[in-house]
């Protein structure tokens, strides 16, 4: 059974890895052209910002990859907060929960 310090460690390591698909992914499109500066413009900033803050673009996700992974490793992680049926945390909604 994998201890919460080998998932975190897990999520750590394909955090990595997805940017290091990413760089090689960029790396196959032409240098110049519409396909590059779409890429540069929507589908590589998105996968790069909900990795982490570790990013030169303007904004950013409100949860990260690197957020959940801070969570587990801090113990901040409660369970009974998770809505499984609706993905979402009770007490994040704006509109005071109804």
């Amino acid at each position: 059974m994998k201890t919460k310090i080998d998932n975190t460690e897990r999520l750590l390591e394909i955090k990595d890895e997805i940017k290091e698909l990413v760089n090689e992914a960029m790396s196959l499109l032409p240098r110049d052209g519409m396909t590059r500066s779409r890429a540069e413009a929507y589908w590589q900033p998105h996968i790069l910002m909900a990795l982490d803050k570790d990013h030169g673009y303007l904004g950013g996700s409100m949860e990260t990859l690197q957020d959940a992974i801070d969570e587990m490793e801090n113990g901040d992680e409660d369970e009974d907060d998770d809505n499984p049926e609706d993905g979402c945390r009770h007490g994040d909604e704006e509109d005071g929960g109804e």
